[in-house]
């Protein structure tokens, strides 16, 4: 799925299990030829800098950026005609789109419990003992 405005450009893959998706007036679905072009790294070359600037230079509209329906359909594509280079590429990609998620998830889980700690040291729930710094002067000498 493609978004033709309102950002121009967003993408998505329909889950198989959700074969009869419901689209706005603004997107498109593209269905693609298994023997051309493989799902997933089609995905990830709409996504492609060169394929959104593409769309950022066919888009009009002053205030909200919109491309036609014919522009969305006959929009040009580079990609390798080895199946299997493109199921690598994809592959890749997908490994690194799962770590980038995970780091992700992870930093939100840490913010939430630094988040936690802090209002627990800011409303004295918890107490900390602060130990006075001994100076030189203040120690005695023998």
């Amino acid at each position: 799925m493609i978004t033709r405005e309102a950002p121009v450009g967003e993408v998505c893959k329909i889950p198989e299990r959700h074969q009869h998706a419901c689209l706005g007036q603004r997107m498109m679905l593209y269905r693609t030829d298994p023997s051309k072009i493989v799902n997933d790294f089609f995905l990830y070359a709409l996504q492609s800098k060169a394929i959104q600037n593409r769309l950022d230079l066919i888009s009009g509209g002053s205030t909200v950026g919109h491309v036609r329906v014919g522009d969305i359909r006959s929009l040009w594509i580079f990609y390798p005609k080895s199946e299997n280079e493109q199921l690598k590429i994809a592959e890749s990609l997908n490994n690194i789109s799962h770590k980038v998620e995970a780091e992700i998830n992870q930093l939100s889980k840490l913010k939430m419990q630094k988040s936690g700690l802090m209002h627990d040291l800011l409303t004295g729930k918890v107490s900390i003992n602060v130990k006075p710094k001994t100076s030189p002067e203040t120690q005695a000498t023998i």
